[in-house]
């Protein structure tokens, strides 16, 4: 009786067991057979990017390609000057050539101040604007006299050193910014007053018909006066740079990398002769507002400008 109820169990497991196999099954053949398995593969795509010369791109680096154009452009020049003052090459052919390249540099640099206001200063932008106008206007007057022209080949003494300037500063060398001081004084004390006194000697020299022709009066006096008030805005930028003592730092708790970088962004660029000299003195500490400061001798150098401006253009 035992033996015939565990059979009896056994049999009755197996019958569930294969009963459930075959529900599976019948389960299973009729589910689709067109089912698949999916595979998700991913693509990733690059997203648009901005073009690499937009506008903001030009406006973001300003000042370093407006420093790389003037330590390429006026470096060339002030090589070709140095040939020309020393007298290796001092010939009526090269004064030409050399007074044209002057003024192909003026007439392009104020394309890019025009073009792309942001690569100097807020602060110097209408003094250098005017200063390379009034050269642009003036040259076609010079050229052809050649006192006139010797005497802007004289003063182009300065350019030697906005050119260390910018060097110093986008270089960030300390040779540079060590002859910074000496050179500024060296070029624009007394370079550039000198180059007058010999110009002035030179057409002392000539006959008054030479005079009449090379420099009349009507040219010899506003560029006399814009000469000197030039000259009295070299020393108001000097004293700044050489005599002033450096101003306190400001009691803040910004880092020293932070006012740096503001005042680099609203400092002088100092690159272009006698009207970049304010950023001399941000080599000793970065001003981000002195443009009050000099705004009545701007005026004064502006007015003087005009005034030769409308002389020579009247010739």
């Amino acid at each position: 009786m035992c033996r015939q109820a565990s059979g009896t169990g056994n049999s009755l497991e197996r019958l569930t067991h294969l009963a459930e196999k075959k529900t599976n099954s019948d389960e299973r053949l009729q589910q689709p057979t067109n089912t698949h398995t999916h595979t998700h593969i991913c693509v990733y795509m690059p997203l648009p990017v901005r073009p690499r010369f937009s506008r903001k791109w030009w406006r973001a680096h300003a000042v370093a390609l407006h420093d790389t154009w003037n330590l390429a452009a006026l470096g060339a020049l002030n090589v070709a000057h140095v040939a020309w003052w020393s007298g290796a090459a001092a010939t009526p052919e090269v004064l030409s050539r050399l007074f044209l390249a002057d003024v192909t540099y003026i007439v392009l640099d104020v394309v890019w101040l025009v073009g792309l206001p942001e690569c100097v200063g807020a602060s110097v932008w209408s003094t250098l604007a005017a200063h390379h106008c009034t050269i642009a206007c003036c040259s076609p007057i010079a050229f052809g006299r050649p006192v006139l022209m010797r005497h802007m080949l004289r003063c182009w003494l300065v350019e030697v050193s906005s050119w260390n300037h910018v060097a110093a500063r986008k270089w960030e060398s300390r040779l540079f910014e060590w002859i910074n001081k000496p050179l500024y004084f060296a070029t624009r004390f007394i370079g550039f007053p000198l180059s007058y006194f010999i110009y002035h000697s030179e057409r002392a020299a000539l006959s008054p018909a030479e005079v009449l022709a090379e420099s009349p009066l009507r040219i010899h006096l506003p560029l006399s006066i814009a000469h000197w008030v030039l000259y009295g805005l070299m020393l108001h930028w000097g004293y700044k740079l050489l005599l002033r003592p450096a101003a306190p730092p400001p009691a803040s708790d910004d880092p020293p990398a932070k006012l740096n970088g503001g005042a680099r962004e609203g400092g002088d660029n100092g690159d272009n002769g006698d009207n970049g000299d304010n950023g001399d003195d941000g080599l000793r500490q970065r001003r981000g507002g002195g443009a009050g400061e000099i705004t009545d001798i701007q005026a004064a150098a502006l007015a003087s400008q005009a005034l030769y401006a409308s002389a020579v253009l009247g010739d």
